[in-house]
């Protein structure tokens, strides 16, 4: 629940808002691409972090709000938390397709993200929830770069320019990822 907590809160809110302004720029390729590169500039910045050291500190985080005996799903809310990251940026290609008049596009990768996760889903199930959240991220890290082409490919842009603009807060968070590490490490938990 803290997982889409953290959704809500960091993401959707600002996707709501973004949608019609995409859609309002419909029409002027190139002053839609600026706006979608500043939001999820905004977005990874605020974001990604946030996801990172819930990811990173997860096992503290569930002790400190849940109690010493649910430390066990600690895995759990790294996963999804990991899965937030990632979510971040991908949620803004439901919005840019929806907002071009594409919605077929978008069912299209809703469709694909249902049947990986039905399958992710029945693979992982028998092996407990913790591995079925860490199918939830495998199927988000499959996707990613799925939907990274299809709107590349609806707005005619290339999918590394967009990670170049986004590189700063991409780098911060792996950095962060090995601070986190570090931390665990130093302090024992």
């Amino acid at each position: 629940r803290l997982a889409q907590i953290m959704v809500q809160l960091l993401i959707v809110s600002i996707m709501d808002v973004s949608l019609s302004l995409f859609a309002q720029l419909q029409q002027d390729r190139a002053a839609l691409y600026q706006v979608y590169i500043q939001v999820l500039r905004q977005t990874t910045f605020l974001a990604l972090p946030v996801f990172v050291l819930v990811a990173g500190f997860s096992d503290a985080i569930v002790v400190l709000l849940f109690g010493q005996k649910w430390a066990d799903s600690a895995p759990i809310l790294q996963a999804l938390a990991y899965l937030g990251a990632i979510q971040s940026i991908a949620f803004y290609h439901g919005a840019l397709l929806n907002a071009l008049g594409l919605p077929a596009k978008q069912l299209g990768l809703n469709a694909l993200q249902v049947i990986l996760t039905i399958v992710a889903f029945l693979l992982f199930s028998p092996h407990g929830i913790n591995w079925v959240a860490n199918g939830l991220l495998f199927v988000g890290l499959i996707l990613l770069p799925i939907g990274a082409w299809t709107v590349q490919s609806a707005l005619g842009f290339r999918v590394l320019t967009v990670w170049w603009q986004i590189r700063i807060p991409l780098v911060g968070c792996v950095a962060l990822i090995f601070y986190t590490w570090g931390i665990r490490q130093i302090f024992l938990f």
